[in-house]
Order: structure tokens, then sequence, then C-alpha cells
């Protein structure tokens, strides 16, 4: 516990910068999903409304992919998209825990799809501006999935005649960036709290045993690389097909793969963002896990970190079977034949996440420190999510009492 003197949790203003500072001390994470949490939460202690943003923001999510989906693919795809999202088992799982990645997922689809119009005269610049700002406080790894954004502004200005126009709408992208960076920068003055609590966190993990010991540095890189992929192949299969089902993975990979194609050749401005966002995503965390290795000697996967892309992952893949319908038809194979291989590349792993949705079960751990440990360590180390995530967690270790 954190103890503070009574006239500073009796002070308002006090009492609120601590509540924004505080987790920083734990936690490189941005605030704004804890004062979620806080607001609806209120003075009860009820699982079902430390679940409810979440829950709302998976929900959120499919409408929001059906229409990135229709916009680039059309209105076809856009419905595959949100059927394929909505019966999802690793996205309606993680849509019941107590943790901010289905919120960055939809701040994420939401960014793809206002990008392109908001950056127009007279578009949506404001609503552009917002999901940015509040994605940005979300989570620490926003940035990372933003960051097509700016490579496509700044590609397509260098591509361009560089015009008035083409100047204006890079400048309404600056501009935009610089904004929603401005609660940013204030919502995380904390990090001068984690800065210098860093020495003392990563020992304090190790305590825990959580993760296997490392003898040496070139083992740990060698064990994070083969994790890495493990990592991938796990995510990819739960978000495309089943990861115990190689064959069925494999399809589904391969039906994004063919949508992230069509939106590379695609003339949609938007589209290039989905297969640039995932490659990126990919890239930052591969550096992340590189950099903490190097300073810490360990790294963990944990299946939630795969979220804030599933949503993008599922509208290339209803985009890929869309382009393979109209390619089959554009070659002139009978429609019959057309509906049968699709109806093979999407049944298979539809029935198989059905399956699991209808089977897997979320259960939830006390904040307990001793139990935290004890049923946290095996999972940790099988690369399977953390049901009620860090939050609840951190809100237990670091809740405020006067002496």
């Amino acid at each position: 516990q954190v103890a503070f003197p009574r006239a500073v949790v009796d002070d308002p203003w006090l009492a609120s910068a601590l509540t924004l500072l505080a987790p920083h001390m734990v936690s490189p994470h941005p605030p704004l999903y804890r004062l979620i949490l806080m607001l609806v939460l209120g003075d009860a202690h009820d699982l079902a409304w430390l679940r409810l943003p979440a829950a709302l923001a998976g929900a959120a999510t499919v409408p929001a992919a059906y229409l990135l989906a229709a916009r680039i693919f059309g209105a076809r795809a856009g419905l595959l998209a949100g059927a394929l999202l909505a019966v999802s088992p690793f996205h309606v799982y993680f849509s019941q825990t107590i943790t901010p990645y289905t919120l960055v997922g939809l701040w994420v689809v939401l960014a793809y799809l206002l990008h392109d119009d908001a950056l127009r005269p007279g578009g949506p610049w404001r609503r552009y501006v917002g999901v940015l700002s509040v994605g940005f406080l979300t989570h620490f790894r926003d940035p990372a999935l933003f960051a097509p954004l700016a490579l496509e502004a700044v590609w397509r200005y260098w591509r361009s005649g560089r015009e008035e126009a083409d100047r204006a709408r890079l400048w309404r992208f600056v501009a935009a960036g610089g904004v929603s960076l401005v609660p940013f920068v204030l919502g995380s003055l904390g990090l001068f709290f984690y800065r210098d609590m860093v020495p003392h966190i990563f020992p304090m993990i190790h305590a825990m045993a959580l993760f296997p010991e490392v003898a040496e540095l070139g083992a740990a890189l060698s064990s994070f690389l083969a994790g890495n992929s493990g990592f991938l192949w796990h995510g990819l299969g739960s978000s495309l097909g089943d990861p115990e089902w190689g064959v069925v993975t494999f399809v589904g990979v391969a039906l994004a793969a063919a949508g992230g194609w069509a939106c590379w050749r695609s003339a949609e401005r938007p589209s290039a963002l989905l297969p640039a966002g995932v490659l990126l995503f990919f890239g930052f965390f591969l550096a992340l896990g590189l950099v903490t290795i190097l300073g810490n000697g360990f790294f963990y996967f944990a299946s939630r970190r795969f979220i804030p892309i599933v949503p993008v992952l599922v509208v290339l893949w209803a985009g890929g079977a869309m382009t393979l319908w109209a390619t089959l038809g554009a070659r002139g194979v009978p429609r019959a034949i057309s509906v049968a291989v699709l109806a093979l590349l999407l049944v298979g792993p539809v029935t198989l996440q059905l399956h699991r949705l209808g089977t897997q079960s979320l259960q939830v751990v006390k904040p307990d420190m001793r139990l935290l440990v004890d049923t946290l360590g095996p999972e940790l180390r099988d690369g399977d999510a953390i049901a009620t995530g860090p939050y609840v967690f951190f809100d237990f270790l670091y809740s405020f009492h006067a002496e």
C-alpha cells in the first residue's frame, strides 16, 4: 500500500493528481483506461462493472469493422468482417476481461476509417483528433498502430505534385497529430515516477519467479525469437482460424495476405493502412521485445497483446475472401464452384472458432499478491491470457489511504 497524509488525500485536486500519477509507479501506460474503470466502478466493486468498458468496446468494434471493410472491399466484405469478428472467440474472450486491448482495437479501426476523409477540406477533422487523442491516452502501443497514418500522409505528399491542396492535407495531419498528443503528454507526466521505479520494478518481477531463468544473453535472445514466432503463430491462428489446426490457420493467413495485397494495389486511399498497420505492429512488438531482453534479461508473451490488431486482420481476412470471389468470377468460373471454394475456405475456420466460442471460459483471478504469483506464473509461461490484467492488481496494490 502507498500511504499519503490525510490532508493530501482529502484535497480533491491533489487526490486527482495522485490518481493520474501513481499508476506510473508500476506501469508506463497512459491513464485513460484506469480513469474509465474508476468512473464506472464508483464505490462498488462489482466485477460486471469492471468488465463493462472492454465489453462495450468489443461490441462497438464489430460495426466499425463492417464500415472499414465495406469502404475498402465492398458491402459483402463488410458484412463478412462484422460477422467474423462478432463470433471470434479471441475477440469475445478479451471483450470480457478487465484490460484495455479491445478499446485500443476500436480506436485503431476508427482512426483508419476516418483518416482520409478527415484530411479533406470540411472533413471530420475534430472526430479524427478525438480518436487519436483517446487512442494515445489508452495504451503506449497505440503510436505503433497509428504510425501508418503518418506514413500515408507523408508518402502521399511526396508522391503528389506538392501543390497547395497537397500541402494543406499534410498540414491537417500534422495539426491533428500535434493536438492529439497534448493530452497524452499531460496525462503521462507520471512517467517521471516510472523512470525512477524501473530499477525496483524488475527485481521485484524476477523475485516473483514468473519467468524461467535464462543463463546468458544469447540464450535469452534465442528463446525470445523462438517465443516470438510461437506468439505470432498463436495470435494469427486465434484471429484467423485455430492455432491447433495448422492447415486451417494457414488458409486464414493466406486469405488475409490476399486481402493485404489487394489493399496495396487498391485505389482506395485508406486501404494501404491495413497491411502497413499489421506489419508495423509486428515490428514494434519485435523491437520492444529485443530492447526489454537487452535491458532486463527476460520478456514474456501474453495473448492479450495481440488483440488490438485482430479487427484489422479480420477485415483483411474478409477482404481476401471477397477478392478471391471477384477473381474467380472475372475468370469465368461458374458461380456454384466459386461458392463451393469460398465455403470450403471459410466453413472450417468459422466452425472451429464457433466451437471454441461455445467451450472456452473466463477464469477470474482475485487481485491478491499470492494468487497473482501462483496463478499467473504458469499462464505467463504457457503464453495464455491474463484474465484480469494488471489494472485490478495495480488498483489493489496502490490504493490510497490516510496515515
